[in-house]
């Protein structure tokens, strides 16, 4: 299934209703970036993935653990 793409123009809120379905939005693509938008629902899990170039995250709410070889690293709202 495709990730949907904002729109140029396009508001999008960063921010999850808690009645909506988990998404995953693009909200930037360009040549040089990608901004992707992730809601999980609690327990869920993202499969291990690598990409190419930097990475950066931010948690908007909850929290979330990174595993990253053999650490782990706990993100959460006003880390």
């Amino acid at each position: 299934m495709a990730i949907p793409h904002a729109r140029p123009g396009q508001p999008v809120s960063i921010h999850s209703d808690p009645l909506s379905l988990p998404q995953t939005t693009t909200l930037i693509k360009t040549e040089s970036i990608e901004v992707i938008r992730v809601v999980m629902s609690k327990g869920k899990e993202l499969a291990r993935h690598k990409v190419r170039g930097e990475i950066t995250l931010q948690c908007l709410a909850g929290s979330v653990t990174l595993r990253l070889g053999d650490d782990d690293c706990e993100l959460y709202l006003g880390c």
